[in-house]
């Protein structure tokens, strides 16, 4: 198993775990897109500039040459109706099924996790499904907590 930075090859890898994560969303709630509505062009160029993007980190997880994993975070300006100036955003995180409650999200958590602490970085917030029991479990194991709730009527 190898934890490391994506380059520009492992986006082909990426795209195809964004997939998995899109269409398992898609499950939850019909609000969310199917994945072969999307421009698979336009998410692959979004990567190519997200990974030249020195206030983005997105770290893969790899075994046999295969991208299994991967967690994507950057470093955004803060509201202004709160203390820090900037702050973490985790964005994207996925380990493929089969891969999972191996530990492998928690070691590239913890690399994500020592890049924001080199940058200075003292909040990381991250949006997860409510309906995402999965998600909660491993945020709430990495130290994550609720402290805003996002509200959403259908009309």
């Amino acid at each position: 198993m190898l934890i490391r930075d994506a380059t520009k090859r492992d986006i082909q890898f990426i795209v195809k775990l964004v997939r998995q994560m899109v269409d398992y969303h898609q499950m939850i709630d019909k609000y969310y897109k199917v994945y072969s509505n999307y421009d698979y062009r336009e998410i692959r160029d979004h990567y190519e500039l997200l990974i030249k993007d020195r206030n983005t980190k997105i770290i893969i997880a790899e075994e046999n040459k295969k991208v299994i994993g991967y967690f994507m975070g950057t470093i955004e300006k803060a509201p202004q109706y709160v203390n820090p100036k900037r702050t973490g955003v985790i964005f994207d995180a996925f380990i493929e099924k089969k891969y999972r409650k191996q530990g492998i999200g928690k070691k590239i958590f913890k690399e994500l996790l020592e890049w924001f602490k080199k940058k200075k970085i003292k909040h990381i917030e991250l949006t997860v499904d409510a309906r995402n029991k999965i998600g909660i479990r491993a945020w709430k194991k990495f130290g994550f907590f609720d402290f805003r709730l996002k509200m959403r009527l259908d009309l």
